[in-house]
């Protein structure tokens, strides 16, 4: 998964590490119309840019970093919609007792709104 240092944590993944997408789209029909969400949870890391064998993962787009993670065939299609339509970023997961929120979905007026619990 090739993406910016920002996007994939460089630097910060290991391998084992749980991490969620998050991402944020417009509307085809609308582009004022963008929304947030986290749209992949619980992923797992299989390697990162410096491999355990002193490999090394390079990304062929043309960014300098890249991400290996596990995800089954419906989690790749829409983690790639994701990737070719939008803004995205992993996301961390906690190491101890993690723990989903009720989906949501966020907009300029949730956000300022706030609500964060």
């Amino acid at each position: 998964m090739p993406g910016t240092a920002n996007q994939v944590l460089a630097g910060t993944l290991i391998v084992g590490d749980r991490v969620d997408v998050v991402a944020s789209l417009k509307d085809p029909n609308d582009n004022t119309n963008v929304k947030s969400s986290v749209v992949l949870r619980n992923l797992q890391v299989l390697q990162t840019e410096e491999g355990d064998n002193g490999s090394t993962l390079k990304s062929t787009d043309g960014n300098e970093h890249a991400v290996v993670l596990a995800v089954t065939d419906e989690q790749a299609q829409r983690l790639y919609y994701v990737m070719k339509n939008g803004d995205w970023t992993l996301q961390l997961r906690p190491v101890k007792k993690p723990k989903d929120s009720n989906r949501s979905v966020d907009t300029f007026t949730t956000v300022l709104a706030g609500g964060g619990k």
